[in-house]
This record gives C-alpha cells, sequence and structure tokens, in this order.
C-alpha cells in the first residue's frame, strides 16, 4: 500500500548514518552518532532511505517523494550542507549545534535562518547551549533534552556486577579497581580509524547499549554514554573534563550524577561505585515529551524493537559481531587515512616535541 501525505507526495521514512570517517573533516570513528538514530528509529514503522548527515541538502530522492526525519543529535561538519534537501520532512528536536564559526554564519545567513524560523517550528534543543544561540536570532526553541533519553529497556539484557568505565582517567580507574571486589572494565565508543560499514557501526551501537544496560553502575565522560545509561536505569556518574563548562552538557548534566574531573581526583571518595546512588527522576518529564512529539511527526507508537534489529539467536548475533570484525580487517587500508593534512599535523606535533 503506498502512503501518501497530504500534500500528495509519496511518504518515506528516513534515518540519519554518518559516513564521513575517510572523509576531510574526521577520521575517527564516534558511535555516539549512531546511538542517536538508534533512539530515533524506535519511532519508525521502517526505513525506507538511510541519509548521511554530511550529505543532507544532496537531493538524490524521488520528486513526488517526500521523506520523514528526525533530526536529533550533533551538527554538522560540513557548513554549506544546510539546509536540509527540500525532500526532506524534518522534525527539529534534541539538536546541538556546533560553536564552528563557519556554521554558525551559515546556519544564521538570511537565506537559511527561513528554514528554522517558518516552517519547521519550534526547535527542540538538546541542550542549552543551543537554546541560547537559537534564541539570540529569534527562533521559537525549547529545551527538549536528548532523544537517548527514550531509549527502551532490552527486555532479553540480564543485570550484572561489572563496573563500567567509558574513557575515564586512568587515575581515577586505577582508584576503582583498587577498591571493589567487582570486575572493572574499560571502554570507549570512538575508534581511531573508521574501518567500519555502517551496518556493522549500528551492531556495535547496540553492544554498547546492552554493556550500559546491565553495567552494575556506568562511569564516563561520554554524554552518549551517560544519557542512554539514566534511560536504561542504570546508575550513571558523568564527569566533565573541560576546564571551564562543556557547553554540550548543558541542562543534561542535571539529569544525573555530574561532576568536573579535576573536583573528582582531588576526592577519589566521590562517588561510592560499589554502592551508587539512584539516578533523579528529573528527566522523566522530558523522555514523555519527547515521546509524544515523535509519535505525532511519524504518527506511529514508540517501539520495544528498533527496524535496525533483525530476530536473530544468540548464537547468530555472535556471527554478526565476528563478521563485523572480519569486515573491519578487510575494510582497514591505513593509505586512505594519509591525507595532506593529517601529513601536516603529524609532522606539526613532531616539531612541537623536539623543541620540549
Amino acid at each position: 500500500m503506498i502512503n501518501f501525505n497530504n500534500g500528495g507526495f509519496i511518504l518515506k521514512f528516513g534515518l540519519l548514518d554518518y559516513n564521513y570517517g575517510t572523509s576531510q573533516y574526521r577520521i575517527t570513528t564516534n558511535f555516539g552518532d549512531e546511538i542517536q538514530s538508534i533512539a530515533a528509529s524506535y519511532f519508525l514503522p521502517k526505513i525506507d532511505y538511510f541519509i548521511d548527515r554530511e550529505q543532507i541538502s544532496s537531493n538524490n530522492f524521488d520528486k513526488n517523494e517526500k521523506i520523514k526525519v528526525i533530526m536529533n543529535g550533533w551538527w554538522i561538519h560540513d557548513a554549506n550542507q544546510w539546509p536540509p534537501a527540500q525532500n526532506i520532512e524534518p522534525l527539529l528536536i534534541s539538536m546541538h549545534f556546533t560553536d564552528k564559526k563557519d556554521f554558525i554564519k551559515n546556519l544564521f545567513s538570511k537565506e537559511n535562518v527561513y528554514y528554522l524560523s517558518e516552517g519547521n517550528l519550534p526547535v527542540g534543543a538538546r541542550d542549552l547551549y543551543t537554546l541560547e544561540l537559537l534564541q539570540n536570532y529569534n527562533i521559537p526553541s525549547y529545551f527538549s533534552g536528548c532523544l537517548t533519553l527514550t531509549l527502551p529497556k532490552n527486555e532479553n539484557i540480564k543485570k550484572q556486577d561489572y563496573i563500567l568505565c567509558v574513557d575515564v582517567n586512568p587515575i581515577i580507574v586505577n582508584y576503582i579497581k583498587s577498591k571493589t571486589s567487582r570486575p572493572v572494565y574499560c571502554i570507549s565508543p570512538e575508534f581511531k580509524f573508521n574501518f567500519f560499514s555502517a551496518i556493522d557501526k549500528f551492531k556495535i551501537a547496540f553492544n554498547l547499549l546492552a554493556a550500559y544496560q546491565s553495567a552494575h553502575t556506568v562511569i564516563t565522560t561520554r554524554l552518549h554514554a551517560a544519557m542512554p545509561s539514566l534511560a536504561l536505569e542504570t546508575p550513571v556518574l558523568l564527569i566533565d573534563k573541560s576546564k571551564t563548562s562543556e557547553i554540550r552538557f548543558s541542562g543534561l548534566s542535571e539529569f544525573v550524577h555530574s561532576v568536573k574531573e579535576i573536583n573528582y581526583l582531588n576526592n577519589l571518595d566521590y562517588y561510592d561505585f560499589n554502592n551508587p546512588p539512584q539516578n533523579s527522576s528529573k528527566y522523566l518529564k522530558y523522555r514523555k515529551n519527547l515521546i509524544e512529539k515523535c509519535e505525532l511527526f511519524t504518527g506511529h507508537k514508540h517501539n520495544n524493537i528498533s527496524p535496525l534489529l533483525q530476530n536473530n539467536s544468540p548464537e547468530e548475533l555472535i556471527v554478526q559481531n565476528l563478521n563485523s570484525m572480519y569486515n573491519a580487517s578487510k575494510n582497514l587500508k591505513i593509505e586512505s587515512y594519509l591525507t595532506k593534512r593529517n601529513i601536516r599535523h603529524w609532522f606539526k606535533e613532531k616539531l612541537l616535541q623536539s623543541f620540549k
């Protein structure tokens, strides 16, 4: 059955993906992006298109189609990729705008400000920094919180007894290990080289979410580990490594137990990781509001199963993970990452080290 919207267009559903790893913008993979898209996927009845965030303005779709896309997450490396293609019908929610000057200049140009200030209102800001930015340009907006707050628990994931440290200072990690009999595992959602396929990256992101849900407690410097842990009801501590104040944390750090890294290092007993305090319930009203707005936009209820997932046995999931590792080893071609910019950066670092 063909689905038409009110304008007579064929209605499709899109999900953001992130194929910038071998581009000029980044050579790393940060699975926090995939976790943002996973959160959005639970509101979709199906996925007709994967849409690369860094090619969001490209108009390669059928002109008779309108593609609904939940536009949450971090925006954007390429300032010239804003606004999105006309085919895309956006829900501007849970958005963080980078503070890069070229993007801000383009975002609020006379030609582009209409996109934010007229037909796609109000804009849901993921954090208070983005909210202030939008309000400074008189764009109707509100603090929506992060869409990962809507992540549903996986009923098949059993609670375990390990402490999970996600990109945590080794001094803190070593102290935790010295004061607990529980296993302490260190992981990171970032890989130095992007040699995973788009599908494999989503699989790994689901594994990260399973780790967050099953942990005894999560201690992290990563926002996209803290907010999912909160949604998945795992006690969590968010550590702010910034010297002043991390703009991406503004407003969101109020939902969880949080501390500046320098303060934690000065008091390593700050957080009781053996008997962690329960999470705050402050986020629940934002979760409810996010779910209502996304359901209204897509016309579908918030699901417990993502259309990204297939009904595979645990044994087949193990094989799929091994297959992801195999694909990664086949795709790893170091020479493709050695761009002129990277070589210049390497030489600059070596030169600076020689003067120390």
